[in-house]
């Protein structure tokens, strides 16, 4: 029997820097002239991949196929989900100005989904 993927205290691992600096944030705007009315800001997550399942045994990097993101704009209230892949790193471009709302997800190769990491908040102005 598969055990399950990651404990979310070991899924910690995967925190946001704003809470834990594991995690590389960065919010920049298109163009050198600073942002215009029509472009968004553009934002890059990174997080360090699992390296332990939930019972403690080692997690090898060929077990994981991918991990979710999860964004809103309320606490805990996740209204989009992208699948970025088996990769740990993500950017995305064209965020409106607001508050989001951010966790991520990691998945082994028979679709077991680990619990949500840590949530972060980003404001964009």
């Amino acid at each position: 029997m598969k055990q399950k993927v990651i404990d979310h205290k070991i899924f910690h691992l995967l925190t946001f820097c704003l809470i834990a600096g594991f995690i590389l944030f960065s919010i920049g705007c298109g163009g050198s002239s600073g942002p215009s009315s029509s472009q968004g800001v553009s934002a890059t997550l990174a997080w360090d991949a699992p390296t332990k399942r939930e019972d403690g045994s080692t997690l090898q990097a060929t077990d994981i196929a991918g991990y979710k993101l999860y964004y809103g704009t309320s606490s805990m209230q996740y209204t989009d989900t992208i699948d970025v892949g088996n990769t740990t790193s993500y950017s995305t471009g064209n965020l409106p100005p607001g508050t989001f709302y951010i966790a991520v997800t990691v998945y082994d190769n028979d679709g077991i989904e680990s619990d949500y990491s840590a949530e972060i908040s980003a404001q964009i102005d």
